[in-house]
């Protein structure tokens, strides 16, 4: 529930920062591919957490937002996303690169994103802001604050 709770708050914050205005966004509009261009407001390589001499970065990433499965309600706001991730984490032994891979269901709701993620130890949510996609990820053993992934087409 913590990790919930952290994800409802970031966005109540973007809500706030936000602009106001905009038409609504439709899926159809969203669905495509994006790159990972920022994390927590820094250009990549960014650091996505810190703890006790130990870090991880992303160097890359992108996120394919795809129409829904033809066995989906037909009122279902979204579609199927596929995440990939490249991350280098340092520790006492230097630098180790791996990725990260993630696929499953999202939906809109207004500007806010869900994700029905493959993964129990994962989660996703997040925001449209001006056509770019603001996400929060929480992982199971990483640190909090969860990071915050810009991704822009």
């Amino acid at each position: 529930m913590k990790t919930r709770h952290l994800c409802a708050w970031t966005l109540a914050l973007l809500a706030t920062a936000g602009c106001g205005g905009d038409d609504p966004v439709t899926p159809e509009q969203l669905m495509g591919e994006y790159s990972l261009v920022m994390v927590n407001g820094v250009d990549l390589p960014a650091t996505t957490w810190t703890s006790d001499g130990m870090s991880e970065e992303a160097t890359g990433g992108q996120l394919v937002l795809e129409s829904a499965p033809t066995a989906a309600p037909t009122d279902m706001l979204g579609g199927l996303y596929s995440l990939s991730l490249s991350l280098r984490t340092n520790v006492g032994g230097g630098p180790v690169d791996t990725n990260l891979f993630d696929g499953g269901l999202w939906t809109l709701d207004g500007d806010q994103l869900s994700f029905e993620t493959g993964s129990p130890t994962l989660v996703l949510c997040g925001r449209v802001v001006d056509g770019v996609l603001i996400l929060e990820m929480s992982r199971a053993g990483v640190p909090d604050p969860p990071p915050s992934l810009m991704f822009a087409r």
